[in-house]
């Protein structure tokens, strides 16, 4: 064999050249087909029938029972009237030890502020315990979060200490920096302080109304972290929840201690009105709609939907633009 021959055999030959033809008769072919254009068609044709096909199985798989676990949720919690939802969400946060499972019950106060409780069911201890470990639970129990501060804190403004439920410090600690700016900062106009003043003024008493209904007191521990949800027994479970009613004429009369006095209809249905449309956000822990309307307004009066919210919805509240008017 020659330097120049690849097509002998022995130990001299190294590789055959393609052949153009299939076999001595057969029909001419394209152009012959590189080593890369083989090994690079042989890759994709092992990875597009295995790793891409079981990964997307994968997620249909999860995202399928995402959207059955929201769905019974949601099924689950439209047989209940939606005032009494809303004041079990609002009522079972004065419980301490709920604290660690704020995300089932915020859950409970978007359904109710976005009107999908349309039954006619009543809440009882044991319909609440199988509504909040079973479909809510498992649409919302993995964002459970221990909470790791006090129950409830205080909150001075002009010269009155305030109770807060205050699982999040740093709602507190957002508040009184904003308080602060608006007894001190000089280039706010008058009417803006003014309003500011009353809206805070009126959420503390809010705040503290609840706290004293449901027997909280300041800085109280939170107990250790249970695995459900702590239900109370009649008559304790109603008394929680008319702990976040607030009827038109109790709050008529936190306005006349406050720079609110003689505004308390009008301040009431800026406080409790939420806008027409709302839908529930596809994430269960997006907690942006109670923060923005902490509150359902009833015929006579309000459902505080996030008693530990109250905090954060005063931040957005008192920021530059038009209060209660």
């Amino acid at each position: 064999m020659t330097g120049g021959d690849v097509t002998g055999g022995g130990n001299g030959a190294s590789l055959a050249p393609l052949s153009p033809v299939r076999g001595a008769q057969g029909p001419e072919l394209g152009p012959p087909p590189t080593v890369s254009d083989v090994c690079l068609e042989a890759y994709h044709r092992i990875m597009s029938k295995r790793k891409p096909r079981r990964k997307t199985r994968k997620r249909h798989r999860r995202r399928t029972l995402k959207v059955s676990a929201r769905a019974a949720a949601l099924t689950a919690a439209s047989a209940f009237r939606r005032e009494e939802l809303a004041a079990l969400a609002g009522g079972l946060v004065l419980v301490p030890e709920n604290l660690h499972h704020l995300a089932r019950l915020e859950w409970l106060a978007v359904l109710s502020l976005c009107g999908i409780p349309r039954g006619d069911r009543t809440i009882l201890q044991s319909s609440a315990q199988e509504l909040l470990d079973g479909a809510v639970g498992a649409w919302t129990a993995h964002g459970d979060d221990p909470c790791e501060c006090l129950a409830t804190q205080t909150f001075t403004f002009h010269g009155g200490n305030h109770v807060f439920v205050a699982p999040y410090p740093e709602s507190l600690f957002s508040l009184r920096l904003v308080a602060n700016a608006i007894l001190k900062f000089e280039r706010l106009s008058t009417a803006f302080v003014k309003d500011a003043i009353s809206c805070i003024q009126v959420f503390c008493a809010i705040s503290d109304l609840v706290a004293s209904n449901a027997g909280l007191t300041r800085n109280q521990s939170v107990p250790p972290v249970t695995a459900g949800m702590v239900i109370p027994e009649d008559p304790r479970i109603k008394d929680l929840m008319a702990a976040v009613r607030i009827t038109g004429r109790a709050f008529e009369e936190l306005c006349q201690r406050t720079g609110l006095a003689g505004r308390g209809a009008a301040g009431l249905a800026v406080l409790a009105t939420p806008p027409a449309g709302l839908v529930p956000p596809a994430d269960p822990f997006d907690a942006q709609l109670i923060i923005d309307n902490p509150f359902l307004h009833l015929e006579d009066g309000i459902v505080v939907l996030a008693p530990h919210r109250l905090a954060e919805a005063l931040v957005s509240k008192t920021s530059p633009g038009p209060l209660l008017t």
